[in-house]
């Protein structure tokens, strides 16, 4: 999904793995898996490289993409994540010393929500379904830009659901109905000042 807002995130292809025990003591079995790709490829190809630097802040990385970032995270509600600390983002710098950070590791957020998910305690959520912005303070000109670009690719998104091989289907419609929520927040300017203004953390 998050290929469809920026290059600057990680590739990832869905695969069927058949897994052998090599002492035969059990039958193989097949499973949906997925090849990510390297981190150091990924900075390659946004033409940076891999910063394992820890305390930077998210102001301190470029905006454009630390925008798109944070509303991402938000629609799929997704809170296990630091960029000080380089919790599930990678960090890559550019040729001009600028900081861009690129988010993998989903599995703890709403959308996905599998049973060992537990919001963290300071975060003051009942589950991981619910939503909270986790990005620095912006005005709302300011998130405008980031909001319509996920406005743009809300039908490819859907698309890339109804479309992807192996998941249910009704899994699928639980995970669309649930990102109906975030495109009635994104386009309710009351909505997105309580979501997005009134809960932002400081620069």
């Amino acid at each position: 999904m998050f290929n469809l807002v920026t290059q600057m995130s990680f590739k990832a292809r869905l695969a069927r793995v058949t897994y052998v025990d090599a002492t035969a003591r059990r039958h193989p079995e097949t499973r949906y898996g997925f090849f990510l790709e390297n981190d150091d490829r990924m900075a390659r190809r946004n033409h940076a490289q891999v910063e394992a630097l820890k305390g930077v802040i998210q102001s301190q990385t470029d905006p454009a993409q630390m925008g798109l970032v944070t509303v991402f995270e938000y629609l799929i509600a997704n809170t296990d994540f630091s960029v000080a600390g380089l919790h599930n983002i990678v960090l890559i710098k550019d040729s001009a010393h600028v900081y861009f950070a690129v988010p993998y590791d989903f599995d703890w957020s709403g959308v996905i929500s599998p049973p060992y998910a537990i919001p963290d305690s300071r975060l003051g959520l009942r589950t991981v379904r619910d939503r909270l912005y986790r990005g620095y303070c912006r005005t709302p000109e300011e998130l405008a830009p980031y909001l319509a670009a996920f406005n743009a690719v809300k039908d490819s998104i859907y698309a890339l659901y109804r479309g992807q091989e192996g998941l249910e289907q009704g899994r699928v419609e639980e995970a669309l109905k649930y990102y109906d929520e975030f495109y009635r927040t994104i386009n309710d300017p009351r909505r997105v000042k309580r979501a997005f203004i009134d809960s932002c953390l400081p620069g």
